[in-house]
């Protein structure tokens, strides 16, 4: 049975790399950006949390902006009035990419650069009226691929080595009363798969 398994992952691996095709890195080439995340349930999420793009504006160097907005509220029906936690948020982030010369065509490798910003405010129910504020700050160098499995398709995935700066502030009595902390950190990332679609 494990031989017959071996057998057929090996047969689908060498399908796909037949039906491989070249990564577009020419000037003028845009694509539509997703991330994977629980690769258990293989879900597919926005980019980055919101909708990316990428778009080569010259050979093998490209541009990748992403946006996210954020809206969200929960309301409480068993209490009088209704009260609601409402949370909204915004963020933009942007990725600089230099594709490398590959060594197999549809495998294009690239090394680059990004930065983002996010800003999230929590609203609570009250009189003043509660909230978080939270402003997230990042930049950072990285090293990634892309493999074009199929004519207008790539997956890939990339680690990100980062500055990250934030500060959270609560006021009018939020959950865990009134604070502001700011925070710093630096590490390697492993961002979720991601799926470039060409058009």
């Amino acid at each position: 049975m494990k031989k017959l398994f071996l057998l057929l992952i090996l047969m689908a691996v060498s399908v796909s790399f037949a039906c491989a095709a070249e990564v577009s890195t020419k000037c003028g080439a845009k694509d539509m950006v997703f991330s994977f995340g629980g690769l258990n349930l293989l879900g597919a999420n926005p980019y980055m949390g919101g909708f990316g793009m990428r778009y080569f504006f010259k050979d093998d160097m490209a541009i990748r902006p992403g946006i996210n907005v954020v809206y969200n509220t929960t309301k409480d029906k068993l209490t009088t009035g209704e009260p609601k936690t409402t949370t909204t948020g915004f963020g933009l982030n942007l990725a600089l990419e230099k594709h490398l010369t590959p060594a197999v065509k549809s495998i294009s490798p690239y090394l680059g650069a990004a930065a983002g910003i996010n800003y999230n405010n929590t609203k609570y129910p009250g009189t003043p009226e509660p909230s978080i504020k939270g402003t997230n700050f990042n930049v950072g160098v990285l090293a990634g691929f892309e493999w074009g499995f199929a004519e207008g398709f790539a997956l890939g995935g990339e680690y990100n080595l980062g500055l990250n700066f934030g500060s959270n502030k609560g006021e009018n009595g939020p959950p865990g009363g009134n604070f502001d902390t700011s925070t710093m950190g630096i590490g390697i990332n492993t961002a979720a798969l991601m799926l470039s679609v060409h058009w």
